[in-house]
């Protein structure tokens, strides 16, 4: 657990510094602009590639679908428009074959991010996140097989990095596309890498003053 723990924290301090690099050009393009707070929430569904994969557990390139919803804050913090929030995600499909099956709505995955806000002109929005993840194995459906896991135990650590483009189509609604990459440590020390790509709706409200 302490490999995991502590690969996890490497790769979420290079995010982090990804993320602030990020931030500070950002802020040098800002000038003096006022920078308001927002409240964003957003639901999508997207669809996963590993990177590599593992024959042992009879893993196919194509990972499951899944869904996706976050809910956070962002403020001004030094002209730029920074803050933190909350993810998660459920698998759609059944995964793994017979060697280490998971079922479609078995696997979830919650992750703290940091968040970075920042418009592109006045239709465009850019939405960046980073933070540790966390896999939970939940129950399996209930009235099939009851000799599947009926608890929710916790699964791999990892890190996620992700940046999503939207575009504005009312005053606080957007359409989105995000690209992914997570990494996840195994039982045995190894990592695994995924990227994903999702899509949905933003919801964007500007906390007047």
């Amino acid at each position: 657990m302490r490999s995991r723990c502590a690969a996890a924290a490497a790769l979420l301090l290079l995010l982090l510094l990804l993320l602030s690099l990020a931030s500070s050009t950002a802020g040098a393009q800002s000038g003096d602009s006022v920078v308001l707070p927002h409240v964003v929430l957003t639901a999508g569904v997207g669809g996963q590639l590993r990177l590599a994969t593992d024959t042992k557990l009879a893993q196919e390139r194509l990972a499951p679908s899944y869904a996706d919803a976050m809910l956070g804050a962002t403020f001004d913090l030094g002209g730029v428009s920074l803050g933190a929030g909350i993810a998660g995600s459920v698998n759609l499909e059944s995964d793994g074959g017979y060697t280490e099956p998971v079922f479609a709505f078995q696997q979830w995955s919650i992750t703290p991010v940091l968040l970075l806000h920042q418009p592109l002109g006045h239709d465009w929005l850019l939405l960046a996140h980073a933070g540790p993840s966390f896999a939970l194995q939940g129950p399996a459906a209930i009235g099939r097989d009851q000799d599947r896991q009926r608890s929710v135990t916790l699964g791999s650590a990892g890190a996620e990095l992700g940046a999503a483009g939207a575009y504005r189509l009312l005053a606080g609604v957007l359409a989105y596309a995000e690209l992914d990459v997570n990494m996840w440590v195994g039982e045995g020390r190894d990592t695994h890498w995924v990227a994903a790509l999702e899509g949905g709706v933003m919801l964007d409200y500007e906390v007047l003053p």
